[in-house]
Order: C-alpha cells, then sequence, then structure tokens
C-alpha cells in the first residue's frame, strides 16, 4: 500500500515485511531492465546460479551440498574428540588423584547410615546389655516371667473355652501370643550373649566414618561419590582409547572428502563445458541483435590453494592444480562481455551504453529461457540506441522468449511493439490541476493507430495505418 502522504506498508503472505525485503522478493518474481537497471543478471552473485541452471546442474550441486555438510560434522565431532583429549591432558593429574582417592575410600550404598548405627551400638554397649538383661529376665527368666504367667493363663483359657465355645479362635491366637513372647525373648537372649564391648573396632567404626563424611561433605551425598567415581572412571577409560576413536573419524573424513572432491570435480566438469556453450549461444544472439562484433564469455575464476589437507580444509585438486572449494564449488562465475571489436572483455555491470545492456540482457534471456527463475521480465525502453533491422530483431526475439516467460516492453519503436500480443498505451492529463497517468488496454483499430502514431507522428496518414496494419499482420 502507498499512501498519500509517500508513506508505504507492505505485506507477504499476511505478514508485514521492510520495504528492503519485498525488493529481494520482487527479484526473484520480476526481473526489471531498463537502461541503467542493474538487476538480477548483473549480480556476479547471480552468475553461478544461472549459469548451474543453464547446465542442469541441481542434481550434482545437491550432491555436492551433501557432501559437504557430512564432512562438516565429521569434523566437528574430530574436532570435539581433539578438545576433549586436550583437556583431559590438562587435567589428567587432578582426574586421576580424584579417582584413586575415591577408590581408596570405595563408598557403598546405605554404609554411611549402617555405620553411624554401629558405633551408635558400641558407645552404648553397657546399657545396652542392662536393658536387654531386664527384658530376657522379664520374658522368661524370673518366676514370675511373662512366659511363666502367660503359661497358667492358657490353661485359664482353656477352661472358658470349655464352657462358651465361641472362645476357640480367641485360644489360637493367645497361643500365638504365647510364641510370639518366647521367640522375642530367644532373640533377646541372644543378641545379649553377642554384645562385648570393642574399642578397636569402635576406633575403626569412628574413623570410617568420618572419611564418608568428608565424602559428603565435598559430594553431597554418598551416591552422589559413588556416581562420581564411576564418571571418572568412564573419563579414563575414554581418554585411554581417545587416539583410536580420534583415528576412526579422520579415516571416516579422508573417505567422505574424497567424495566430495569427486562431487566437486564432476560440478567444475559440467560447469566448464556449460560456460564454453553458453558464451558461443549468447554470443551468438547478440549478433542476431545487431552486435555482431560483440564477444561473450562465461568466466570461471579459481582461488589457489597451498594444499590438501582434508582433515581442516575443502581444497580440492582439478585438473593438476589445487584450489580452495566450498559447498557451491571451486568457480566464482563472472560474465563478460566486450560490446565492439578491439575492446576488452569486462564485467556485464560495466557496460556504459543502455542499448547494449538491454541487447545484452535480451541476448542471455534468449539463451537461459529455458532455465531462469525469474518468470516475467520487464524491458524498459529496450529500443535504445537501435531502430529498423535490429529493432526487427530485437522485437523477433522478444516474441521467441514469450513462449517461456511473461514479457513486458516499454517501447517507442513500431517494429518492437508490432511483436507484441497485447497493448497497452499509457498517457497523461491535467484534471482538476492535477496530472493523471492512465494505462489503456488498446484492440482492433485502437492498435494499429497507436502504432501508426509510432511510425508517423501525431498526425496520422492513411499510409501510417496502412503500414501498422501490415506490421500487425506479418507479427499476428
Amino acid at each position: 500500500d502507498i499512501l498519500a502522504d509517500g508513506r508505504a506498508r507492505v505485506w507477504v503472505g499476511g505478514s508485514t515485511i521492510p520495504v528492503r525485503a519485498l525488493q529481494d522478493i520482487g527479484d526473484r518474481l520480476v526481473d526489471f531492465h531498463g537502461q541503467h537497471d542493474h538487476q538480477l543478471l548483473l549480480r556476479p552473485s547471480a552468475h553461478v546460479e544461472l549459469l548451474d541452471a543453464f547446465a542442469g546442474n541441481g542434481e550434482r550441486l545437491s550432491t555436492l551440498r551433501r557432501r559437504h555438510e557430512t564432512l562438516r560434522a565429521l569434523r566437528g565431532e574430530r574436532d570435539d574428540l581433539v578438545s576433549r583429549q586436550k583437556e583431559m591432558e590438562q587435567q589428567r593429574d587432578m582426574i586421576e588423584f580424584e579417582r584413586d582417592e575415591l577408590e581408596e575410600t570405595n563408598p557403598q550404598p546405605g554404609e554411611l547410615e549402617s555405620l553411624e548405627s554401629e558405633r551408635n551400638v558400641l558407645e552404648n554397649v553397657e546399657r545396652l546389655a542392662e536393658l536387654l538383661s531386664g527384658l530376657t529376665h522379664l520374658l522368661s527368666e524370673s518366676d514370675d516371667s511373662v512366659a511363666s504367667k502367660l503359661g497358667s493363663g492358657r490353661r485359664w483359657l482353656q477352661d472358658a473355652v470349655g464352657i462358651d465355645e465361641s472362645l476357640a479362635e480367641l485360644s489360637d491366637q493367645y497361643e500365638q501370643t504365647e510364641v510370639y513372647a518366647q521367640e522375642v525373648a530367644a532373640r533377646l537372649s541372644d543378641r545379649l550373649a553377642s554384645l562385648e564391648a570393642d574399642p578397636m573396632r569402635l576406633e575403626q567404626v569412628q574413623e570410617r566414618i568420618g572419611r564418608l563424611r568428608r565424602l559428603v561433605r565435598r559430594y553431597g551425598t554418598i551416591e552422589d561419590a559413588i556416581a562420581r567415581r564411576e564418571e571418572l572412571g568412564r573419563a579414563m577409560d575414554d581418554d585411554a582409547d581417545m587416539d583410536q576413536r580420534i583415528g576412526e573419524v579422520e579415516t571416516r573424513i579422508a573417505d567422505e572428502y574424497r567424495r566430495f572432491a569427486d562431487a566437486t570435480r564432476a560440478l567444475s566438469t559440467a560447469r566448464n563445458r556449460a560456460a564454453l556453450r553458453m558464451s558461443r549461444e549468447t554470443t551468438e544472439s547478440l549478433s542476431e541483435l545487431g552486435m555482431e562484433r560483440a564477444r561473450f564469455e562465461v568466466q570461471l575464476r579459481r582461488e589457489s590453494a597451498p594444499g590438501i589437507h582434508p582433515i581442516s580444509s575443502d581444497a580440492v585438486e582439478i585438473e593438476d592444480e589445487v584450489w580452495e572449494a566450498t559447498s557451491d564449488g571451486a568457480e566464482q562465475v563472472e560474465y563478460l562481455i566486450s560490446p565492439n571489436l578491439g575492446e576488452p572483455l569486462r564485467p556485464l555491470a560495466r557496460i556504459a551504453s543502455g542499448g547494449e545492456i538491454s541487447r545484452t540482457m535480451l541476448a542471455i534471456k534468449s539463451v537461459l529461457s529455458g532455465h531462469d527463475p525469474v518468470d516475467t521480465m520487464v524491458f524498459d525502453e529496450i529500443d535504445a540506441g537501435v531502430s529498423g533491422r535490429i529493432a526487427e530483431s530485437v522485437g523477433r526475439r522478444m516474441r521467441e522468449l514469450s513462449r517461456h516467460r511473461q514479457i513486458i516492453a516499454i517501447t517507442h519503436l513500431p517494429q518492437i511493439a508490432a511483436s507484441g500480443d497485447e497493448h497497452i498505451t499509457v498517457t497523461k492529463r491535467e484534471e482538476r490541476k492535477r496530472t493523471v497517468t492512465e494505462a489503456d488496454i488498446l484492440t482492433g483499430e485502437g492498435r494499429r493507430r497507436a502504432l501508426a502514431e509510432l511510425i508517423g507522428g501525431a498526425e496520422v496518414t492513411d499510409t501510417a495505418l496502412e503500414h501498422a496494419r501490415t506490421m500487425l499482420e506479418e507479427h499476428r
């Protein structure tokens, strides 16, 4: 939306975007060629894309990029291993000391709680013996012990069951109570018999608890200390076979590099062949457009590399020389032209003449018409600097190009205008002290009259009208 105050708002796909982004998108949708407008073909960065499209290199380029991506991933894996190895080397002494300390202490799950319980017993063995002795005496050893009283009670319960049979179930439970009391008394007696003061064992337990407590302060829990010991063990094991693992990855890198280099060379070969063919066909097309002495050349440039290093470099040997390469191949592509005899080849973007730019664009577009990704082309004043026979050639070539693309041409030459399938005339007029621009689609007599004005000027003659009719008939 272009507002009356000059501000603009841009939407693409329902989302607002900057005007600059719209310009980038527009370059891919509509290729605008004016006398001084440098669009897609005037950008060297786009030349390699067009050459690859002309050569049908889509699959080769995809293969190369997949190879390069895999190669980068393997190199990243190796870099990680080398980094870990260096880190291990720097920390090996510390890691070994820490692991040895944990191995020597050798903490076990639940050990600290068990030792603290044992220490409590050893520190209170005399008091515990008194308590156990009293309990065993109470349960089974005294004349009026619990066991003795339960035995007497059993006889009473038996007499009660003889009177009330519903108490039989309670009799069974009573007998179980006697058994439990006897078992408890026996176990207490056994435990009492095993008790003895052991200062040496107490000292050992306290020393062990101290060591484990230090681990708890350092690692948080005994379980965390055990996990750390296992982690350090794995780290040492990893370090032991790190050289082997790095070697294995380097072997895979070498294999993938060979595939990458093969893909790079295949793409380079295809580009070389396509560059020669595109140079020849574009030069021929320029000749048909009145630039008989022009030479067009697709230049492939490569950057020399110091050597092949598959581990760290993408450099590739091509035709017995080593060149830098990327995921896009080893070549930089630029279109050069010499418009006139005796002139050196120069970059396409440095052509000064608007007419030469326009005709060169048209010649290239004719050659690339089956491969160019841009579907719509606008040629603004492509007739600049041409007339007569050349204009007819330009019009014929534009018509051929329109079989594959939508062509919009702004022209003042009748030879070019007559080639169009449809005509739109653009006029300006004043209305309420404002300038108004109108675009009208012409049909029938309107087409003939507009073409006649281009032939004869503002005063349209019968001769000009007849000439216009003849031109339209020829191009129908």
